[in-house]
């Protein structure tokens, strides 16, 4: 028996609409993959994670994220690292406007509590 292999043949410039089937061999995308290894880890989903990063300054404030940055999200828990503990108390003062403009900008759910750290010098 002889094995033929077939001759390559270039990707389709177009993307296929959704619900069109895929030929053996195209690439899948890997926003859906991505998710599921955050989800392993019990981070949020990748859209999610990129806006919050994104859109640090609108989410925590300006006077806020001056001085606290975000660190993780696992959980439904968000990681705020401050740059000293004064910051630290208006940060846990202030978390539930953080958590208020989370849930719009991200969804409900996505950040449910606020961890406040201070970075050590």
């Amino acid at each position: 028996m002889t094995h033929r292999q077939r001759p390559w043949q270039a990707p389709d410039p177009v993307p296929a609409r959704t619900g069109t089937p895929t030929r053996p061999g195209d690439p899948s995308p890997l926003g859906p993959l991505l998710d599921r290894i955050l989800g392993g880890f019990g981070a949020p989903p990748a859209d999610a994670l990129a806006s919050l990063f994104s859109r640090w300054s609108d989410l925590a404030g300006p006077h806020l994220a001056d001085h606290g940055a975000p660190a993780a999200v696992s959980g439904g828990t968000l990681v705020v690292v401050v740059d000293d503990p004064l910051w630290a108390t208006e940060w846990r003062y202030r978390q539930g406007e953080v958590l208020r403009r989370c849930d719009e900008a991200l969804g409900p759910g996505i950040v449910e509590r606020v961890e406040v750290r201070v970075r050590r010098p």
